[in-house]
């Protein structure tokens, strides 16, 4: 056989054994068409199925005798689940056991209790790459110790441990993650005994939790993480999927407690990925903050106005209003006509425009500014609701106190509720559309206490909350009982005319049903009739008695109940003289009633009575079960409907206090401060005003906006505080204790997501809150100060981008299986998780195997589909476009098979690629016959989509069976384009490994040689492109046949190549010295040795180097055979090279060939400067 030689164009040619294969196509997950052409033209059989491996587990843990956590019991118990479970679980406490090669037999690992023990880097390091590869690793409990020093050990975990208490203790641990497999069949509230951690830092919002303990059932120390303190928890991490779990201390943890074994079941099922899970959820990370609207340009309400509420539209479109502030400043002499008189703004923010628009000011009563009791005021527009069918009425129902309404002798006002019509053309309110439903009297000569909650239910039922219209004055904080101060004969500081009167509508939540017609009826079951005595002492309005300032209301349509929260008085402190301090309450209403104030709060515990002769004289205590409403203010009822336990109240002091009883045996709580239990830990006032939010519920909203909180908020209360940002939770309810309005379940923590702050991505001052049909959370930001305008006042959006549960289809992987066969691609489904799989690789094939290899037949864009079956039965299926391209094709004219050229055309078969692409002839193969198999597979399929004649497809199979495919040396990789591994630089510059695949000089002069084996007889083939700067041309070479460069001087021979000029000192120069540089270079002008070239031996001119344009890649091949050399560029043979012994270097001082004669030696890559910038990809090569 004769290689072509360009310089002897006449004569019989030499076909060189094989010409390089050329560059691996590109796998790009783009959605391209397939070419109709480059379909397959029938469905080709299924692929031979293999059975797949079992999942298998390692549990690894450090000497028992040096863990206090019972790790072989532990051990033992995990293992059994795995018989159960449906996994292999095998046990191992040497730290040998985490090589890449060992590890990759496993999907999870179990990492106990290491005391120690430490992992070496390589063993962290192969820990690493088997989580990257999509693997799963579960904690427990000491395992959090281990690897201290490691900041990605650490990250793994996700915290470390604090000083936490020594003893076993018992607690009550609440399950908050409500879908994740690893609370599959708990409990709300998990009662159970451990040794319980404590965290530094605290984890939350950096880690998903899944389950907290409650600090407050047991001792946690000084250590102790509070009301949110996490103890089990996951996250998807560096690639894989981490959890861990703080429990396992004891051994019953293992044995006899079914509910943590099913727990550890459940984590290890997720992170071996044979069941998903949502661990993205409460990871702050995952959410954005973004600010609706603008600051007010000077003078005007244009964005926003004093913010007191929000609604939101079916079409997306959020409607706020404010309440009473004007540019202007406030109004506060009574003398003045316009007295109060304020701003009540109707603002729209629009999705599609993204734009806010001022829909119509009222004007209001309640712009009067800050102050004392008898300055400030909170009337206004303090609510607002749609009609159920706002989107064909455009019904807009507000709760306000119109600035006409006023009469200022006697300081009266009308509280009102109005109907105006939204115009969604014009998109404005037109105040002739005004309809008053409703209108009552309310004393403005002293502030306080609006309300302004708004809500409809399923029935068209419309609920309103009504503030208690009281001062927080005369009863210094607590019952709101003094009934002496009066304005025109009208009290302003005794609540018991107000919230307990039953003929007053003040203090209350109305249900009222509107009617078309601007009126209302009286649905039935609310709490009076208006007859009752005779009439004339009850009102029909009333739904819910002994409310305070109920500023937020909203009705939850899936459990049809009503979620409110109301302002409490002021006293700093419990009194045992007087009664409780003051309490923000929440909570849950199912049925009309009584909640309690003036007389009693929180869990029905009252306050003292006041003389009706002598209001400084106090009385007896309230009975919360038996009320009477004796104040001389009172127009309704004497016997009211007795008090009802709340949900939820919090004080200064802490959440939920309770005291015991007194010794005397009247039942009445001591009151005494020191002695209060706080069973509510989660809320915490000082500064406080509860703002009771939302109820988060995936059937209400559009799950696939993109936008919409996950599933786990579904079913959560989210509750904030106007004047306390440190109160910002989500409530998880027992909906059996809900029609008692006992205690939540629990709640968690918001403020990691909901951030604080007075920026654009702060919440300065939660007013309102509300999910919109997006599924996103929109909030109010009242900002700094009272009655008044805050530049930081805004409207917030919070979004989520988390994506799926993991593992999930979508994250299987495709690319090509070597960079020289671009046309076979690798499927992976390790980071798709699951038990089965099956795969439709879009040309008609299918697979069921994990992780198969298809070959495609023509280039072009396919549609892969992977349906993955998991554990508990569920599917999930997920769309892979592929395309399959040759960005540098095998250009050769022929087919050729390994060494042997065919008289066969190499054709063209889509985006590049050739048939010289699609024949993979040098990988190594299990035999001839299996590749003759393949090769006539492909052949006939090619000839089916009319690209070979029968007679050349009858050639190729000939050619191929009688080819050197399957019975010589296979090429093996030196560098694949994923792993830099046994290359190493010397000793200047760089190459770096590209997201392509390649590798990119830089800097210099240097060498990159693979220092990890040497080599006798070789052929080295690999891909370059020359990518120097403008101007420039790539200088670069191949080094062939080097000794080791590591070598000590002093240990070389004496005389030798290595020992003589730069390579003394220079590892690269040892290359130049002692081996031989195959040059590549076409620069028109400069050094005279061309691409060819063996440096300052044999010169190649450009006649010959066969150049081609910068950006272009060429195949090369550096053949050596004894002291021949052969190199070949693109099928070509430019040079041929004896090293025989007596040939002098053309450059002096260089060592001659007599000093080159190895018979082995390794291989390298020359960078040599940031002027001559090169690329190389695709290098293997094949000893001969």
């Amino acid at each position: 056989m004769r290689y072509r030689r360009v310089h002897e164009p006449n004569r019989s040619r030499r076909r060189f054994h094989r010409v390089l294969a050329q560059l691996c196509g590109l796998v790009l997950l783009t959605a391209v068409p397939v070419l109709p052409a480059l379909a397959a033209p029938a469905p080709a059989p299924q692929q031979q199925q293999q059975a797949p491996d079992p999942i298998r587990v390692l549990v690894f843990h450090g000497p028992s005798d040096r863990q206090a956590d019972p790790v072989n019991t532990a051990a033992a118990a995990v293992q059994e689940l795995g018989r159960t479970g449906g996994f292999q679980a095998d046990v191992a406490a040497d730290p040998a056991v985490f090589t890449p090669a060992n590890l990759a037999r496993y999907r999870g690992i179990v990492f106990l209790s290491a005391n120690s023990v430490t992992l070496s880097a390589a063993q962290e390091d192969a820990l690493k790459a088997f989580v990257a590869a999509g693997n799963g690793f579960v904690g427990v409990h000491d395992a959090a110790r281990a690897q201290s020093t490691s900041d990605w050990f650490t990250g793994l975990i996700g915290t470390r441990p604090a000083t936490s208490p020594d003893s076993v203790q018992q607690a009550v641990v609440d399950v908050t993650d409500r879908q994740h497999p690893a609370n599959a069949g708990l409990p709300l509230n998990w009662t159970r005994s451990d040794q319980w951690l404590n965290w530094s830092p605290n984890p939350v919002g950096q880690v998903h939790t899944i389950a907290q303990v409650e600090e407050w059932k047991y001792q946690p120390g000084q250590g102790g993480n509070g009301a949110f303190h996490p103890v089990s928890w996951c996250r998807d991490y560096s690639g894989g999927r981490s959890f861990y779990t703080g429990m396992g201390r004891t051994v019953e943890s293992w044995t006899t407690d079914q509910l943590f074994r099913g727990h550890l079941l459940g984590a290890i099922r997720w992170t071996t990925g044979m069941v998903r899970g949502d661990c993205k959820a409460t990871i702050a990370s995952n959410y954005t903050v973004e600010r609706l609207t603008k600051p007010n340009q000077s003078g005007q309400l244009d964005q926003i106005g004093e913010p007191h509420g929000l609604t939101i539209a079916p079409d997306g479109k959020v409607f706020y209003i404010g309440k009473a502030a004007c540019p202007s400043g406030p109004i506060v002499d009574w003398n003045d006509p316009n007295v109060g008189l304020g701003c009540g703004t109707i603002h729209q923010w629009d999705p599609k425009t993204k734009q806010v628009k001022l829909l119509t000011t009222l004007p209001v009563m309640g712009n009067r500014g800050s102050g004392d009791e008898l300055v400030k005021n909170e009337e206004g527009l303090v609510g607002m609701t749609l009609d159920p069918d706002f989107a064909r009425n455009g019904w807009f129902y507000v709760y306000w106190m119109p600035h006409e309404s006023i009469d200022r002798e006697k300081r009266i006002g009308q509280r009102t509720v109005s109907r105006f019509t939204y115009d969604a053309a014009r998109q404005t309110i037109d105040q002739a559309t005004r309809k008053d439903l409703l209108q009552w009297p309310a004393q403005i000569h002293s502030c306080c206490h609006a309300g302004g909650g708004m809500a409809f239910d399923d029935a068209g039922n419309l609920y309103i909350g009504v503030g208690d219209n009281n001062s927080s004055g005369g009863s210094d904080g607590y019952s709101g009982n003094n009934w002496t101060a009066e304005y025109q004969g009208t009290s302003f500081q005794d609540a018991r005319r107000t919230s307990g009167n039953t003929n007053d509508l003040n203090g209350k939540i109305l249900r009222i049903h509107p009617e078309p017609d601007g009126t209302y009826t009286i649905p039935q079951g609310n709490l009076f009739t208006g007859a009752e005595e005779g009439g004339g002492k009850t009102r029909p309005e009333i739904y819910v008695m002994g409310v305070r300032n109920i500023a937020r209301l909203a009705i939850d349509r899936q459990h049809d109940w009503l979620t409110a929260g109301w302002v409490g008085p002021d006293a700093g402190a419990p009194n045992p003289e007087l009664g409780p301090a003051k309490y923000e309450t929440a909570t849950v209403i199912t049925s009309a009633g009584n909640q309690g104030w003036p007389y009693c709060m929180g869990n029905r515990q009252p306050y003292r009575d006041r003389s009706n002769t002598d209001a400084s004289v106090l009385t007896g205590w309230y009975d919360c079960d038996n009320l009477k409403n004796t104040s001389p203010r009172n127009t309704g009822l004497v016997d009211i409907p007795p008090a009802r336990d709340n949900a939820i109240w919090y004080s200064p002091q802490g959440g939920g206090p309770v005291y015991p009883a007194r010794a005397d045996g009247s039942g009445i709580p001591s009151y005494v401060e020191s002695e209060a239990t706080y069973t509510e830990p989660y809320l915490k006032g000082g500064g406080q005003a509860v703002m009771s939010g939302p109820t988060y519920h995936r059937a209400e909203v559009n799950t696939a906006s993109g936008v919409a909180w996950p599933a786990y908020w579904e079913d959560k209360w989210f509750i904030g505080d106007e004047s306390n940002g440190n109160n910002r939770i989500a409530v998880t309810l027992d909906p059996a204790r809900v029609p008692a309005q006992g205690a939540p379940a629990f709640a968690e923590d918001l403020r990691q997501i909901i951030k604080g702050g007075g920026g654009d991505t702060g919440l300065q001052s939660w007013m309102d809150a509300k999910f919109g049909p997006d599924g996103a959370l929109y909030l109010l930001d009242y900002a700094g100060g009272f009655f008044s305008l805050d530049p930081n006042q805004k409207l917030l959006r919070i979004t989520y981008h988390g994506g799926a549960a993991t593992p999930a289809p979508e994250s299987a992987t495709v690319g090509t299986t070597t960079q020289a066969g671009p046309m076979t691609m690798a499927f992976n489904s390790a980071k798709a998780g699951g038990v089965a799989w099956h795969w439709d690789f879009g040309d008609g094939t299918t697979s069921t195997e994990a992780n198969p290899q298809h070959t495609y037949l023509r280039g072009g864009t396919y549609y892969a589909t992977l349906e993955v079956t998991y554990a508990d039965g569920t599917k999930a299926t997920a769309n892979l476009p592929v395309t399959v391209s040759c960005p540098a094709p095998d250009a050769r004219q022929k087919v050729w098979f390994l060494d042997s050229e065919t008289a066969v055309p190499n054709r063209n078969i889509g985006l590049g690629c050739t048939i010289n692409d699609l024949v993979d002839d040098e990988r190594p193969w299990a035999s001839h016959d299996a590749f003759t198999t393949y090769a006539t597979d492909v052949v006939t399929k090619l000839r089916g989509f009319g690209l070979l004649s029968d007679k050349e497809a009858n050639q190729l199979i000939r050619a191929a069976s009688a080819s050197q495919v399957g019975r010589s040396t296979a090429y093996e990789w030196l560098f694949d384009g994923t792993s830099m591994n046994g290359w190493t630089q010397a000793p200047d510059g760089r190459f770096d490994l590209q997201p392509d695949g390649t590798l990119h000089s830089a800097g210099g002069m240097g060498m990159l040689w693979y220092s990890g084996k040497a080599f006798g007889d070789f052929s080295v083939r690999l891909q370059f492109r020359d990518v120097a700067p403008a101007g420039d041309r790539a200088n670069s070479g191949v080094f062939t046949r080097f000794p080791d460069v590591r070598t000590p001087l002093e240990q070389r021979p004496p005389g030798s190549c290595g020992t003589v000029g730069s390579a003394r000192t220079s590892q690269a120069w040892v290359a130049i010295y002692c081996g031989q540089e195959i040059q590549i270079n076409d620069n028109t002008a400069g050094d005279a040795q061309k691409t060819g070239s063996v440096y300052n031996f044999s010169q190649v001119g450009l006649d010959r180097a066969m150049p081609t344009p910068k950006g272009v890649w060429n195949d090369y091949e550096v053949r050596v055979t004894g002291q021949h050399y052969t190199i070949i560029r693109n099928g070509v043979v430019i040079n041929e090279f004896d090293n025989t012994p007596g040939k002098q270097s053309s450059r002096a001082g260089d060592p001659p060939t007599d000093l080159r004669q190895f018979f082995s030696g390794f291989i390298g890559l020359q960078n040599h400067s940031d002027r001559d910038v090169i690329e190389f990809r695709n290098i293997r090569v094949r000893q001969l």
